[in-house]
């Protein structure tokens, strides 16, 4: 078995084509990226049985990496490898220079990292999930807005929509969807409706036709956040709680920092559509939260009193 890698530009979403010819036929070619193996599993690749002959394959589907790789048995000689390259329609706009050759060179593959985890949704990584979630596309949202064309308003809206139209009957948003994955990350959803989510794309957009469309499930879905007598969010668990990799996370604080921003948010929703009783619950809740909070200073960080954190 001989190994043949061919040099990709960049990381790039692209359907691998090759041009080989077989003595016999049957033989099995292997077509992999060096992204093929990613988070210890096996992704995404393609095998090719061969016909006897000269023969040109385009494999459609698309695949990741800076590097094609093909695996291919004895008897069978390459002619050429190229590729297709394919991704969302948007163009690069966002440009960044300055006197630091690290400094340009890191935007540059920021914005292709950026570019390589958007398709037909904003994905967590193009290689081992592909899956829309929305703790990372709250991130890439407000990376996209000073990179990409506005074409890309298109993919927000949809992704919007569709964490909105998947929202249970009992109100929990929960990415990604649609799919075999229905957990609910309390503080990745809070995120999404809040500041840096829903209202950052109203913020870019000026899209008040969307912020009306998704309100309802923004409403409902604070409805099931309460505050207890400290003023503090009551923590819900929901289906995953996660407050971030690392030690010593105060999740308390963390989930009530994000129900802080999302009433925030919500607030001005409701007061762009008319709905002035609803943000003066959500300004009330948040005045609550606030004061909560800073309530948890103990001289040198704000934690949780109800918590023995330790030295």
């Amino acid at each position: 078995m001989d190994t043949v890698v061919a040099n990709l530009p960049y990381n790039m979403q692209m359907t691998p084509i090759i041009d080989v010819f077989c003595r016999t036929g049957g033989s099995k070619i292997y077509i992999n990226t060096d992204h093929s193996v990613a988070g210890g599993t096996s992704n995404i690749r393609a095998e090719y049985v061969t016909k006897k002959g000269a023969q040109y394959y385009e494999s459609l589907g698309w695949m990741n990496g800076e590097k094609l790789m093909l695996f291919v048995p004895k008897g069978v000689t390459v002619r050429a490898i190229k590729y297709r390259e394919t991704g969302y329609d948007s163009e690069p706009i966002g440009y960044f220079t300055c006197n630091d050759p690290f400094l340009n060179r890191y935007w540059k593959k920021a914005s292709r990292t950026l570019y390589v985890n958007m398709r037909d949704n904003f994905f967590d990584c193009p290689d081992r999930e592909r899956a829309q979630w929305w703790g990372d596309v709250v991130l890439l949202m407000g990376e996209a807005f000073y990179t990409y064309s506005p074409t890309l308003h298109a993919l927000m809206r949809k992704a919007m929509d569709e964490l909105c139209n998947w929202q249970r009957e009992s109100g929990e948003l929960h990415a990604p969807v649609p799919g075999n994955f229905n957990q609910e990350l309390p503080d990745q959803m809070l995120a999404s409706i809040g500041n840096y989510g829903f209202w950052n794309y109203y913020m870019q957009t000026g899209d008040s036709a969307q912020i009306s469309k998704v309100y309802p499930a923004v409403k409902r879905y604070l409805e099931l956040w309460r505050t207890d007598q400290t003023g503090l969010t009551i923590l819900r668990e929901g289906d995953w709680l996660w407050g971030d990799w690392g030690e010593h996370k105060d999740v308390r604080l963390i989930m009530a920092a994000w129900h802080y921003m999302a009433l925030d948010a919500a607030a001005k929703m409701a007061n762009m559509l008319g709905q002035g009783d609803d943000a003066k619950h959500y300004g009330e809740m948040r005045t609550q939260i606030k004061s909560g909070f800073n309530r948890c200073w103990n001289g040198e960080a704000y934690r949780d009193p109800s918590i023995c954190w330790g030295h």
